[in-house]
C-alpha cells in the first residue's frame, strides 16, 4: 500500500492508520481510478462519505495535515541543524515548540540552532531541549568522519557485538554519539565510555543491558587461578572506628550518624559527582521535594558529566 510517508506518519500520530488502510483496502473503486505507483493522500484514497467514520471524519483530518504542513514549509531550517534533529528524531517536535513559543526576534528568520523558542512553555521541559542544544552544539562541530567501519574495535568486544547484532549501531553511536569526536586509529575496548547512550537511537536500557552482559562475560572468561587470587570485596571493607564510652556498655549499643558525608569520609572519596550520586542514591525519593524519578535523572546527568570531564581531561594532557 503506497501511502505517502508523511500522510502515514500523521495518521500513525492521530492513531487511526488502521482505520484509513481499512477504508483504502475496502474501495476498490477508487483504487482502480488510481496509476500503478500513485501514492496515496487523503483525496485519491477511498471515498469518505462512504467510509464508517464518514465524510466530516476525514475532512477535519485532511484539513488539519494540510495546516500542517504549510506551518512546517514556513519554518525555515539550516541544513545542518535540519540534518541534526532528524537523526535525533526530533524535528516535529522542534517544528512544534518553533510554531507554539517561539521568540519574536527570531520569526521569519532562518533558524541557525536550537535555543529560538521558550523551552520552559514546551511540553518536554527545559532541561529537555537544554540537553538537545548541547548535543547539538556538539554535533555542529564534528568534522565529517570516514564511514563507520574505521572504528577500532578490541577483538573481545568486537565479537560479543557482533554475536548479538550490535556492531554496526556501536560503530554508528561512536561516530555520533561520542562526548569527544571519535579519532582515526582510537580504539575501542568497552561500552561503557564509548558513547553518551541515552542519545542513541537504541537508548539509555539497551546499552547499560549489553554493558553488564559485556562485562559479566569478560569476568567469566579470566582464568581461575585469578579469580581465586583476588578477593573481590576487598575494595568495599573500608572500616569507621568510633572511642566506646561506659554509657554506651551501659546501654549496650552505640549511636553512629552515617548520613551521605560520613559515608564519603570513610571512603575517601573526593569527586565531586560521585558525591552527588551517592547522596542521592541513599535517599533516593526520601527527600521530600524530588520524587524517585527526578532522583535516578539527576545521578544520571552527574554521571554523564563527569565522564565529560573525563574526557576533556585526556585531550587537555594529550
Amino acid at each position: 500500500m503506497n501511502i505517502n510517508k508523511e500522510v502515514e506518519k500523521f495518521l500513525r500520530n492521530e492513531r487511526v492508520l488502521s482505520k484509513f488502510k481499512s477504508n483504502v483496502a475496502r474501495d476498490k473503486q477508487t483504487a482502480s481510478n488510481r496509476e500503478l505507483g500513485d501514492e496515496i493522500y487523503f483525496h485519491n484514497a477511498f471515498v469518505w462519505k462512504k467510509s464508517p467514520e464518514k465524510g466530516e471524519f476525514w475532512l477535519t483530518l485532511s484539513s488539519k495535515f494540510g495546516e500542517q504542513q504549510r506551518n512546517l514549509r514556513e519554518i525555515r531550517i539550516v541544513p545542518k541543524l535540519k540534518s541534526f534533529l532528524e537523526q535525533e528524531g526530533l524535528l516535529e517536535q522542534f517544528t512544534e515548540g518553533v510554531r507554539e513559543h517561539i521568540f519574536n526576534e527570531d520569526k521569519g528568520k532562518e533558524l541557525t540552532e536550537v535555543n529560538v523558542f521558550d523551552w520552559e512553555a514546551a511540553k518536554e521541559s527545559y532541561d529537555f531541549w537544554l540537553a538537545v542544544s548541547q548535543r547539538f552544539e556538539r554535533f555542529a562541530q564534528v568534522k565529517p568522519v570516514k564511514p563507520a567501519k574505521t572504528v577500532l574495535i578490541e577483538p573481545k568486544l568486537e565479537a560479543f557485538l557482533m554475536d548479538n547484532g550490535f556492531l554496526n549501531r556501536f560503530k554508528r553511536n561512536v561516530l555520533n554519539h561520542k562526548i569527544v569526536p571519535y579519532k582515526e586509529g582510537e580504539g575501542m575496548n568497552g561500552i561503557a565510555s564509548s558513547f553518551t547512550w541515552g542519545a542513541t537511537e537504541e537508548g539509555r536500557e539497551v546499552w547499560e543491558r549489553l554493558n553488564d552482559m559485556f562485562n559479566s562475560q569478560v569476568t567469566e572468561a579470566e582464568p581461575e587461578d585469578t579469580k581465586q587470587d583476588q578477593d573481590a570485596g576487598k575494595h568495599y571493607r573500608f572500616g569507621y572506628r568510633v572511642k566506646v564510652t561506659q554509657e554506651n556498655l551501659d546501654r549496650g549499643f552505640i549511636d553512629i550518624n552515617l548520613d551521605p558525608f560520613r559515608i564519603a569520609s570513610i571512603y575517601k572519596m573526593e569527586c565531586f559527582a560521585a558525591k552527588t550520586i551517592l547522596k542521592k542514591v541513599l535517599v533516593a525519593g526520601n527527600r521530600g521535594y524530588k520524587d524517585e524519578t527526578q532522583d535516578l535523572k539527576d545521578i544520571i546527568s552527574a554521571a554523564e558529566r563527569k565522564l565529560e570531564m573525563v574526557e576533556e581531561d585526556k585531550r587537555n594532557e594529550g
